[in-house]
């Protein structure tokens, strides 16, 4: 037995130079191997520490503990495994002595495959270990995991441990929709970018409380929808939350509690294609989150906007955790209507209220009119007259401008706020026009999803953003 695992292995030295040396190093076969004399054994592991990779044959070892002497983490000599959880553990490799000579394994003991991976990388984000998360990603990318799997297992560890939305699954949206475009080594590092944040947000944050869907009932979407908006104005978060899964569970996507805690979904009777492009649900989330005006500056509806994107990448079976995660930030967020400078020196909320009113109306006339082209509207949009912006956008609507047209040229009216800004405002000046170009854009997602009512107000909210931003262009930087 052991001449035939003798036979496979590498040969080190005579038993006797590795115990005069103490340390030898040798090449495996894809790294070098540092192989110890210790307490009457051999013990064989990879010599690059696996934190910044200090040669760890110029360690020392020490009753069994090999420490790396640049940053002093402690790893078992015998499996590798570390006692400093921030330097991640060093692979260890089988030792043979076979007629006074030393022998050591080719490869390490352990080769992980997918599933390692998978494991090592929610290790790393409950133990807040970046080196783990970026290691793992590696791991998962060489496995030959797609990037939709990897999001997918950070985004429901985020469901898992977070009790609402949080910058790190706004990441993981982004890098959804970057991926496409990027060089490899570029996509590692946003969704590395990404999982650092989603490890970070969860860290001491509460762990998701799981509310469950009404029971099954005669709910019409349209009667969720009104209670819907009633939470939202009441700020009751069980209420909305609740509201939200028995609508997902009209979809097939409201989760269930398993007795082991993890959450299991529907199998659902929907297909993908319907579920990514149904305006009945866009229109649920999108009127929900336009309830109050520019809520939150923006973030609320951005928020639901980057929960339909990272659906969109790991795939909607996941809705029932992921769209609950935007309820708590809608319910608790303020609106521009109670901002006095909506009111004051000119009152904003109100002629905004009264045109809301009428949209159903005009959007139902609009519809059997064939689309109407529409000049560049920035000069008004620009402008210093709030109530002809508000005309402005309406008429556009009347006469049959599409929705997803003017959204956009709104949005584009924001982005010139923020090109133009000049240089006599003070830094945190900046973060005004931004949010209301990142709003802008959230906006116009919703409608061409969605062109209802609930989602087309925001075109509106974007227009009055955009009006209040002006003062940042006082006096205004060059245009060209």
């Amino acid at each position: 037995m052991i001449e035939s695992r003798a036979a496979e292995m590498i040969c080190v030295a005579s038993l006797s130079e590795l115990q005069a040396k103490r340390v030898i190093v040798i090449a495996g076969r894809d790294r070098p191997i540092a192989v110890f004399w210790h307490d009457g054994q051999a013990h064989a592991v990879d010599n690059r520490c696996p934190h910044l990779g200090f040669p760890l044959h110029q360690g020392s070892v020490r009753d069994g503990l090999l420490t790396c002497h640049w940053h002093e983490a402690r790893f078992d000599l015998c499996t590798g495994c570390t006692f400093d959880l921030w330097a991640d553990d060093v692979p260890a490799f089988d030792t043979a002595i076979h007629d006074g000579t030393v022998y050591v394994a080719p490869m390490p003991r352990h080769i992980p495959n997918r599933a390692d991976y998978l494991r090592r990388l929610t290790q790393g984000l409950e133990q807040e270990v970046s080196l783990v998360e970026a290691k793992s990603i590696l791991g998962l990318r060489r496995t030959g995991a797609q990037w939709a799997e990897i999001l997918r297992e950070i985004a429901r560890f985020g469901a898992r441990n977070h009790d609402r939305w949080g910058e790190g699954l706004t990441l993981l949206a982004i890098a959804g929709n970057l991926l496409p475009q990027l060089s490899p080594e570029s996509a590692y590092l946003v969704v590395y970018r990404a999982s650092r944040q989603v490890g970070i947000d969860c860290s001491d944050a509460p762990a998701r409380r799981q509310r469950e869907p009404l029971a099954k009932g005669e709910h019409a979407t349209s009667q969720l929808g009104r209670w819907m908006r009633t939470w939202v104005r009441a700020r009751h978060r069980d209420a909305a939350e609740r509201t939200l899964l028995t609508a997902l569970d009209q979809f097939g996507l409201a989760p269930d509690v398993a007795k082991n805690g993890r959450l299991v979904q529907h199998a659902g009777n929907i297909s993908q294609e319907r579920l990514e492009h149904s305006s009945e649900l866009a229109d649920f989330v999108f009127t929900a989150a336009s309830e109050r005006v520019y809520a939150q500056i923006g973030h609320v509806f951005d928020g639901w906007n980057k929960a339909f994107e990272l659906l969109n990448f790991i795939g909607w079976s996941h809705a029932g955790e992921i769209l609950p995660l935007a309820v708590p930030a809608t319910v608790a967020a303020r609106g521009a209507e109670e901002d006095a400078h909506w009111h004051h020196p000119h009152e904003l909320i109100e002629p905004l209220r009264a045109v809301e009113a009428e949209l159903p109306e005009i959007l139902d006339a609009a519809r059997g009119r064939p689309s109407s082209a529409v000049a560049d509207l920035s000069p008004v949009l620009l402008g210093d007259d709030p109530l002809e912006i508000i005309g402005l956008v309406k008429n556009c609507l009347t006469e049959g401008v599409p929705p997803a047209e003017l959204a956009r040229q709104v949005a584009y009216a924001a982005a010139v706020r923020l090109a133009r800004f000049s240089k006599n405002n003070e830094v945190a000046d900046w973060f005004n026009p931004r949010h209301t170009f990142i709003f802008a854009n959230a906006v116009h997602q919703a409608v061409k999803r969605c062109p209802t009512a609930g989602s087309v107000r925001g075109i509106f909210h974007t227009a009055l953003s955009v009006y209040m931003d002006r003062f940042l262009n006082v006096p205004g930087a060059p245009s060209r």
